[in-house]
């Protein structure tokens, strides 16, 4: 696993994926193959934070959960936040330890 063999190194992944992995899709699966193949972690899910949505359109009447903090590490990211949804640049902030 990266944490134990560059413990020595903070890994995050963070950003727009621009896929729902709670919907059963192409890249959705794609995506989650590599999450799961990678031994990384959602930090919304660790934080209990799963309920954040980070795409609301209006317009569209939709909203999802897009942009993901990834670690290999369970204990590094220690908050995150969604700052801004209402504007064309969601902003996440993520506290690691």
């Amino acid at each position: 696993m990266w944490c134990e063999r560059y413990s020595e190194c903070n890994i995050v992944f963070a950003g727009d994926f621009n896929a729902d992995r709670s919907k059963s899709d192409a890249i959705s699966t794609i995506i989650n193959n590599y999450i799961a193949d990678h031994s990384l972690r959602r930090s919304d899910v660790l934080l209990e934070k799963d309920s954040l949505i980070t795409y609301h359109s209006i317009a569209l009447n939709q909203r999802s959960r897009i942009d993901y903090v990834l670690t290999p590490c369970s204990n590094m990211v220690t908050d995150f936040d969604v700052l801004d949804l209402y504007t064309q640049i969601v902003l996440i902030t993520a506290q690691l330890k």
